[in-house]
């Protein structure tokens, strides 16, 4: 059976890291439901959130063949905020001859202009608008006067 010290974690982003895991049966759902759970604590250590997160257990058996993966995912809003973690529990279906798993995972990063484009589009209109009107009534600005 699949036990923690077998499965490894596999991130290419280096702000995203697993602090904790582990495999571990709980009371099933529904008839299909085997009740096992690989669950974990996701940390981000970017400046941005992040988003559109997809993970993967993938199953091995002895000799180091592919045999299986279970797969998750959280999109928008489910976002991890920058500097904080998110806990994950994914239903897996782990098949007998597994002998080694790894877990892997990745995330996209918001950019400022996707978070807070809406906000600096308010204060440029803000600022325009403001223009306009003083510009109304600076000398040599608005209609002239007869």
């Amino acid at each position: 059976m699949l036990t923690h010290q077998l499965i490894e974690i596999e991130t290419k982003q280096k702000w995203l890291t697993v602090s904790e895991f582990t495999i571990r049966q709980v009371a099933a759902t529904d008839e299909d439901d085997t009740g096992w759970r690989f669950q974990a604590i996701l940390e981000n250590a970017s400046w941005a959130d992040l988003i559109d997160l997809e993970f993967a257990l993938r199953y091995y058996d002895s000799g180091g063949e592919f045999i299986g993966l279970d797969e998750g995912s959280y999109f928008r809003p489910n976002e991890i905020a920058r500097h904080d973690d998110k806990s994950i529990s994914l239903y897996s279906d782990i098949p007998a001859t597994a002998s080694k798993g790894v877990f892997s995972l990745k995330a996209k990063k918001t950019d400022f202009l996707e978070k807070h484009g809406f906000f600096l589009f308010a204060v440029a209109m803000l600022v325009a608008a403001l223009l306009f009107f003083l510009g109304m009534f600076l000398p040599g600005g608005g209609a002239e006067r007869y």
